[in-house]
């Protein structure tokens, strides 16, 4: 119990007499409110199942204050030239890429800017000019494809990043199998469609290398007519990058690892701000407990240091998977003397680092950048993960997200393996789950040496899990009030807002979410067409004095591989409406806090 503040004299009146009143001016609150941001909420809506369109909330609390916002579309697949594949050698083909993914708005140059990835292969990255109209709005202006056709094209781009000083850092999803060339549809599946479409847009009589695909690109504006400088980043490594998040510190970057029996990794650079140089990291995860989606702890497996300009000599060079690795077939999860059992990828193999050759003087290092998730496998990392997706980052607390689209495959218990290689235990999710790591300065790599960054992933944990259930009146086969296979993140700083943008078939529409972290509350705020993908997600907190949140709607309407009467477009949809959709919510105000 509290102690009175006073005790009343034995003669004074019992009741105080009131105070002077304070001048309203001069009032203050008891505690100081945190910035705020709260969306009007959308409640699940029957229309939704045949909209032709994304629904938007239509207002925002900032402050609390209420502002007007909604979608805006700023082009779909196809206008302008919006979308069009290039050739190996820069021309453009007949061929539209209706897989848009990411998008991020940015000032350089004195100009607004949109970089969009097309998600396909041949990919794309396009550049627009975007302007802004007194009332905040926007539109686009002009477009261009990102030339990389020194770099033998772009391969099926996916999420990513403007990073702290500006420039767009993007991602190349689904590396190909260097040790083998898909030779058919039935054994080798979308890594055959893929490869076959690369060798299309080849240039003729120019063998394709499939380590030229794998990396993280960076795109620069160099001028204010939109010329770009664009380089691929191979010091990061080669594997399936879904992201590669730059934390504040402008060296510490996360990769995640988008496939089945997949790693995470940690980049730290040389020098802030440049990427062609520094260390790789690989994650070894101890599970502590299956309780609440899961938690534990990480260890960092060190894979080297390298740099772009090496990793580029050692590919022109010639090296081959052969060069770096013999390989034979496992009996169970044993393997030949001198041999270790690595399985990531779906693939099921006994590695041994081949001796030093003219070609490959340096077997071990130059495989931890060109076969990366098989090198960190090797050397004892986890590759267990199932769909890593998005990564995103709060400054204040230094915490760390990562979207897992399905707990499942290898990151459940996997009966007669041995535990020291079994390292995620955990029940099946097919709705996925978000995870949080959090960093701390002073972490040691697993053999002892210490890391060079202020902001390393020293716990891991479920944070926002989807759930399962019966597959209710409208399909849905995840509780419908909750996140189902979640894919893009972003995270807007001071408001403590995490966005969650899902890539499901358990929802019978996917949604975007908004959750609060102070509160741990979830709202949904856009809802996409029917067979669509919401993905693009980006917190821009100030361009020219507005907020925005990019948003693309991914192949809405999608039938083509549907069967029976789902397979039929509604009443009032039409192929217009099935082109990917690229936009915004907002305008918002400036969303900038001061520290």
């Amino acid at each position: 119990m509290l102690a009175p503040i006073a005790l009343l004299g034995c003669n004074e009146p019992s009741v105080a007499p009131a105070p002077a009143p304070v001048p309203e001016t001069t009032r203050a609150p008891l505690v100081e409110k945190p910035p705020e941001l709260v969306f009007n909420k959308l409640d699940w809506d029957d229309a939704w199942l045949t909209n032709p369109g994304p629904t938007a909330t239509d207002a925002v609390l900032v402050d609390g204050v209420r502002h007007p916002i909604g979608f805006h579309e700023l082009a779909k697949a196809g206008d302008l030239g919006f979308g069009t594949i290039h050739d190996l050698s820069g021309q453009p083909m007949e061929e539209r890429c209706n897989e848009q993914d990411f998008d991020a708005l940015f000032e350089a140059r004195g100009r607004y800017w949109l970089t969009s990835h097309f998600e396909c292969t041949p990919g794309a990255i396009y550049l627009s000019e975007i302007e802004k109209r007194e009332d905040g709005t926007l539109e686009m202006a002009n477009t261009r494809n990102v030339d990389f056709s020194a770099m033998g094209g772009v391969y099926n781009p996916c999420a990513g990043q403007v990073t702290p000083w500006g420039t767009h850092l993007a991602s190349e999803e689904y590396e190909p199998d260097a040790r083998e060339e898909p030779t058919s549809l039935e054994e080798h599946g979308w890594d055959y469609l893929s490869w076959t479409s690369m060798k299309k847009a080849a240039k003729p009589g120019v063998p394709l290398n499939p380590y030229h695909y794998g990396w993280v690109p960076e795109v620069a504006v160099m001028t204010a007519d939109g010329d770009t400088l664009a380089v691929k980043h191979k010091a990061m490594g080669r594997f399936s990058h879904e992201i590669a998040y730059v934390l504040p510190d402008e060296r510490t970057v996360y990769l995640s690892d988008d496939g089945r029996g997949a790693g995470f990794f940690m980049f730290v650079a040389d020098q802030p701000a440049q990427l062609a140089s520094g260390h790789l990291y690989a994650a070894q995860f101890h599970q502590e407990s299956e309780q609440a989606g899961g938690r534990g702890t990480i260890g960092w497996i060190d894979l080297g240091a390298a740099s772009d300009s090496e990793v580029d000599a050692w590919i022109t060079g010639g090296v081959t998977f052969a060069d770096l690795f013999d390989r034979q077939a496992p009996s169970g999860t044993s393997c030949p003397n001198g041999y270790r059992f690595v399985d990531q990828d779906g693939l099921q193999e006994c590695l041994s680092l081949k001796a030093p050759s003219e070609r490959a003087p340096d077997p071990a290092r130059m495989a931890s950048r060109l076969e990366t998730r098989r090198y960190a496998g090797y050397m004892g990392a986890t590759t267990e993960f199932e769909k890593g997706e998005g990564i995103t980052h709060d400054p204040a607390t230094g915490a760390v997200y990562i979207s897992f689209a399905n707990i499942g495959g290898r990151m459940q218990a996997e009966e007669g393996r041995l535990s020291a290689m079994d390292h995620v235990r955990l029940p099946a999710n097919p709705c996925g789950a978000v995870w949080v790591g959090y960093t701390d300065k002073g972490q040691m790599d697993a053999g002892g040496a210490p890391i060079a960054s202020d902001h390393v992933i020293g716990r891991f944990q479920s944070k926002l899990a989807g759930s399962p259930i019966e597959e209710d009146a409208h399909g849905n086969t995840c509780l419908p009030g909750g996140p189902a296979n979640p894919d893009n993140l972003t995270f807007l700083p001071g408001y403590d807002i995490l966005m969650v943008a899902e890539d499901t078939k358990r929802h019978a529409v996917a949604s975007l979410w908004a959750v609060e972290t102070r509160r741990s509350t979830l709202r949904r705020v856009m809802v996409a067409p029917r067979h669509a993908e919401i993905t693009g997600i980006h917190w821009i907190p100030d361009l020219g004095g507005r907020g925005y949140l990019t948003v693309a709607v991914q192949h809405p309407w999608r039938v083509e591989s549907l069967t029976g009467e789902e397979a039929v477009l509604p009443d009032g949809v039409t192929d217009e409406h099935k082109k990917s959709i690229t936009g915004y919510l907002g305008p918002f105000p400036k969303l900038t806090v001061a520290p």
